[in-house]
């Protein structure tokens, strides 16, 4: 609870005019500054910890891509009889490179909504901390929840995990074909 104090007022317009104006309106007992300046402190606070969160987030993205890897290559070893029938049957390569990737089209959007829907619950469970941090830097506004920047990032690693195990898959079945 702050009272009726106000730690930070941003401004928008002519710096130097407004700080002048601050500044002798409260006679000298303000100190006008960048927005950047200000939250200096803060970016280094958060920076340790928000390098670890997206060192996290490149680990499971990784782990994901060889786990999609793995099985799509098992999948395709499996398949490697019926493979070499369809070939024999008339069936060109680029037709059974088309269509394993549309195999994966479906299990990758399955997987993302799955994904997408998990992300959405633990991040509504996790406001709790978010109310920590907006407690412990001092700010007087909380920032809403941004759901479009998270689920494009989720999508966009899910796109990259499937294009990397279909592109591996593809030189596996053009080795087979």
């Amino acid at each position: 609870d702050r009272g009726a104090s106000t730690d930070v007022l941003l401004l928008r317009g002519d710096t130097a005019q407004i700080s002048a104006r601050i500044v002798s309106l409260v006679d000298g007992a303000a100190q006008v500054t960048s927005p950047d300046s200000i939250f200096a402190s803060y970016n280094r606070i958060f920076r340790t910890p928000l390098m670890l969160v997206s060192l996290f987030a490149a680990i499971a993205v990784l782990t994901g891509a060889v786990v999609v890897f793995l099985t799509w290559r098992l999948a395709l070893g499996e398949a490697r009889p019926t493979l070499s029938r369809l070939r024999l049957l008339g069936a060109r390569t680029g037709d059974l490179v088309v269509g394993s990737g549309l195999v994966l089209v479906p299990i990758l959007l399955v997987t993302y909504v799955v994904g997408a829907a998990i992300g959405v619950v633990l991040g509504r469970e996790l406001s709790s901390f978010r109310q920590q941090i907006t407690n412990f830097t001092g700010q007087a506004f909380e920032q809403p929840v941004n759901y479009a920047l998270p689920l494009s990032g989720a999508f966009i690693a899910a796109v990259a995990m499937f294009a990397f195990a279909w592109l591996t898959g593809v030189f596996q079945l053009r080795a087979v074909a």
